[in-house]
């Protein structure tokens, strides 16, 4: 994750981003520019879900590990193992209805 760009990171949000407000079927108006801390943790667990997952075409295609010849490597992260999901369920007393 280390090596991704400003772009690269900016698109992390915009993804996170997109996830949450069609979670809780609102954009957080109501708080204006001060987030509760869970919300802002939302924001900042799923944009590095996002960061993690988009920083590693393996990850991306679900590979766990691969052989060339004598060379092999595992990942130690299964994407499968967790889900964004997870990180959404600090926003259900936010969810509106219709959401």
């Amino acid at each position: 994750m280390k090596n991704r760009t400003d772009l690269q990171i900016e698109f992390d949000l915009i993804q996170a981003e997109t996830e949450i407000y069609r979670y809780v079927g609102h954009q957080f108006t109501e708080f204006e520019n001060d987030l509760p801390d869970k919300i802002k943790l939302a924001f900042i667990k799923i944009t590095e879900y996002y960061a993690l997952i988009n920083s590693d075409e393996g990850v991306i295609k679900g590979y766990q590990s691969e052989s060339i010849g004598d060379y092999s490597y595992t990942i130690g992260m299964n994407p499968n193992q967790f889900s964004v999901t997870e990180f959404l369920k600090l926003l259900d007393e936010y969810v509106q209805e219709g959401g």
